[in-house]
């Protein structure tokens, strides 16, 4: 059978892989189970795929992608650790941004997104989050976009960041002499001061979901 990964490539590239796909699904707020089944395959095969033991046949690769609707070429790039090369840059995903659905943990290992290395060059200490929840609607943020973060430097006037909340993450704007202005989970604008959060990092880009 045609694997992507096979015998003679290195493990990294499977785990790469598996970690690409579980956070990709678990960005989208997916299964496994439901995946599995849109893929055509069983639990246990796609638990393996994401843990890295081994990875899909080329087949199963462009069923993946379809049903995670993104490029089978971005997967094969990802396999093949090709992404800085092709002038892109691998970036951790962190956990969730809280839009209006609470989640129990937000710091979780969601895999990593791709951005263009030029942005990582401009910022150093980057990761991201996955927006959980439809409340930035109206900042044009939907729920399983992901946010990519500079964790360098101060809040910036006007600019999106992400502050925290508790054990929670939040996207806000910061306003000088207000200080973050940021949506509730039912969508309304609310002020909140510098003392009451934790500033975590400025938002440098924004990737829609697919």
């Amino acid at each position: 059978m045609n694997r992507v990964v096979s015998k003679t490539a290195t493990k990294n590239a499977a785990r790469r892989l598996g970690a690409h796909l579980r956070g990709m699904r678990t960005g989208r707020a997916w299964t496994q189970r439901q995946v599995a089944a849109e893929v055509g395959v069983d639990t246990v095969t796609l638990r393996r795929w994401e843990l890295g033991i081994f990875s899909p046949s080329l087949d199963n690769m462009e069923r993946v992608a379809t049903v995670l609707g993104v490029d089978v070429d971005s997967l094969m790039r990802v396999v093949s650790g090709t992404g800085s090369a092709s002038g892109q840059s691998e970036v951790p995903i962190k956990g969730y941004v809280d839009a209006g659905a609470a989640r129990r943990e937000y710091d979780v290992d969601l895999g990593a997104v791709f951005v263009p290395t030029s942005m990582i060059e401009e910022y150093p200490s980057t990761s991201s989050r996955v927006v959980s929840g439809d409340s930035m609607i109206v900042d044009g943020i939907h729920d399983s976009d992901i946010l990519v973060v500079s964790l360098d430097g101060d809040p910036r006037p006007g600019r999106m960041c992400i502050i925290r909340l508790g054990t929670a993450y939040c996207g806000a704007v910061y306003v000088p002499e207000v200080g973050y202005r940021w949506r509730t989970p039912s969508g309304r604008t609310e002020n909140l001061p510098p003392e009451e959060v934790g500033f975590e990092g400025n938002v440098v880009c924004h990737i829609r979901k697919m």
